[in-house]
């Protein structure tokens, strides 16, 4: 219930404040609750993994930068930085519970129209 409701407040302060590093840290905090998915299902941290992605950027950047003192004391964030960190936390949760609430729903279809992410387990429409 946690990891619900953490992915559900970050989507609610990302429609209030497109760029919210309160968002992020809920979102990232909530996927770090839901456990790996037993299932084939995937999900964005780990088809970023399966990609290299992690070996090619800092995908933790901005987390470990949000929970940790450090240099420098500011850096730039994104809309986009806060749509990939709720996609991380949705989608994760999707694929560990083959359903996501009607909130994630709802964020994961305007991704989708968005054209953010196109992945074939986002549902497009409602």
């Amino acid at each position: 219930m946690a990891a619900v409701q953490q992915i559900e407040m970050a989507i609610k302060l990302f429609d209030d404040d497109r760029n919210s590093t309160c968002a992020i840290t809920l979102a990232l905090a909530a996927e770090d609750q839901i456990p790996n998915p037993k299932s084939e299902k995937p999900f964005l941290l780990g088809a970023m993994r399966a990609e290299g992605a992690d070996k090619k950027i800092d995908i933790n950047r901005i987390r470990n930068w949000l929970k940790h003192h450090k240099e420098p004391e500011e850096i730039g964030i994104s809309e986009l930085d806060v749509v990939v960190s709720i996609l991380r936390a949705a989608t994760k949760f999707h694929a560990a519970y083959c359903q996501p609430t009607s909130v994630m729903k709802q964020f994961l279809v305007w991704v989708k129209q968005e054209g953010i992410y196109q992945a074939t387990f986002i549902p497009s429409d409602q």
